[in-house]
């Protein structure tokens, strides 16, 4: 770490004896250092996380220490999601999630002597796409080792350039029968909402799961309306993001003193930063939430947000538009 803020963090810890150990705090955040590099848009044309993370803790003010420390202390806080994390979701989504409900469209049951086979089959019957381009369905793919299926796109493109008719008949020449749609993360549901209901679309033959690996409370309720909506679509996350780890643009009982002191900070720095979705990011969702491909707009905007220049972002953002 810079020696600047070793330094500052000893300091602080010895003036809060009975308090909080800045020290050990620095060392936690140092011990994720090589996994935070692997952060995609900053590979290149920004600091390595290190320089990032001064840079983003002197964004405030050298005289308002006790906003550095509050940030210093959101950092651990952060659910970081690296390759490997990546990796469990995928491996959790494919055997928790998606053989289960094959067996249970197939009409069998995990008991039945013949099931491996019944699996396998109805694996080769099933479309693995995409929701948008930020999931990397390739390394799905490779990790469950899954064949067969030479086009995998994205379904919001699809709502955009393709037809329903023309998606039945590749999906009927190719004998598919199950459409399962997977998304990195979903916050409020806005960006993927439309496609879909462009996918629940396809004839009632074709039966469809969604699947977001991460997804923030509000997304989930929009999914699970879906639903309800249309009687083919199953819509089953592998993480959800509780309201109470959310630091919203409201405080929440029994919240910690962290959150708190969090809300603050965002609030007193959104007059002067003017960021683009707000302090509290798209939809005022209000996460702590990176993954190494990206960092969400419904994430804090003080971690990702560059405020045109005026702002030195933990985790800079790159932006669809």
């Amino acid at each position: 770490m810079d020696s600047s803020i070793v330094q500052r963090c000893h300091r602080w810890t010895l003036s809060e004896p009975d308090g909080l150990n800045y020290d050990e705090l620095l060392g936690q955040i140092a011990f994720r250092t090589e996994s935070y590099d692997e952060y995609h848009p900053s590979i290149g044309p920004f600091p390595k996380f290190r320089g990032r993370l001064l840079e983003w803790i002197d964004s405030t003010s050298n005289s308002n220490e006790e906003d550095q420390k509050t940030m210093l202390r959101m950092v651990p806080e952060i659910l970081y999601l690296g390759r490997g994390e990546f990796i469990s979701l995928y491996r959790t989504a494919f055997h928790e999630l998606i053989i289960p409900w094959l067996i249970e469209r197939q009409g069998s049951s995990i008991t039945d002597a013949d099931i491996k086979n019944k699996v396998e089959e109805g694996i080769k019957k099933t479309w693995f796409c995409p929701l948008t381009d930020s999931m990397h369905i390739s390394d799905f793919y490779h990790v469950n080792n899954i064949t067969g299926i030479e086009y995998r796109p994205d379904w919001l493109s699809l709502d955009q350039f393709a037809d329903v008719n023309k998606i039945e008949e590749y999906m009927n020449s190719h004998e598919l029968s199950y459409l399962v749609l997977l998304e990195d993360f979903i916050g409020s549901g806005d960006q993927v909402n439309h496609c879909i209901e462009f996918a629940a679309k396809l004839r009632s033959q074709f039966q469809i799961l969604v699947i977001p690996l991460v997804i923030c409370a509000e997304g989930l309720r929009e999914g699970k309306s879906f639903e309800r909506t249309y009687k083919n679509l199953t819509f089953e996350p592998v993480m959800t993001i509780a309201e109470t780890d959310l630091v919203g643009l409201n405080a929440k009982q029994n919240e910690s003193e962290l959150f708190t002191l969090i809300r603050d900070v965002c609030k007193r720095l959104e007059p002067k930063l003017h960021w683009r979705y707000g302090a509290f990011g798209f939809h005022d969702t209000g996460a702590l939430l990176v993954m190494y491909t990206n960092c969400p707009d419904n994430t804090l905007s003080l971690i990702h947000d560059k405020s045109k220049g005026e702002w030195n972002p933990l985790f800079p953002r790159s932006t669809r538009i």
